[in-house]
Parts: C-alpha cells; sequence; structure tokens
C-alpha cells in the first residue's frame, strides 16, 4: 500500500465517519422527541395513574 493509497484511503474513512455520525444525529434529533415524549407518558401513568 502505496502513500497516495493510504491517504486517499484515510480521507475516505473520514468521510464515511463525518456522513455516518450526520445520519446518527439526524436519526437521534427526529426520533428524540418520540423517545422523551413516550418517557414522560409513561412517567405521568406511573405517578398519576
Amino acid at each position: 500500500m502505496g502513500t497516495i493509497a493510504l491517504a486517499n484511503f484515510s480521507r475516505l474513512v473520514t468521510m464515511l465517519f463525518d456522513v455516518f455520525s450526520t445520519a446518527v444525529a439526524m436519526l437521534f434529533a427526529k426520533s428524540a422527541p418520540g423517545i422523551v415524549g413516550g418517557f414522560a407518558d409513561l412517567v405521568g401513568v406511573f405517578m398519576f395513574g
């Protein structure tokens, strides 16, 4: 594996990691209100019947 190939591989991994973390952040941002809402409902039912 040459230096150029290694540099390209490194760049590719960095790019993939960027895309992956962005996707995870977006998914979490979309699902977090649902998770929090569900948790609040659960606590409400538990506390107040």
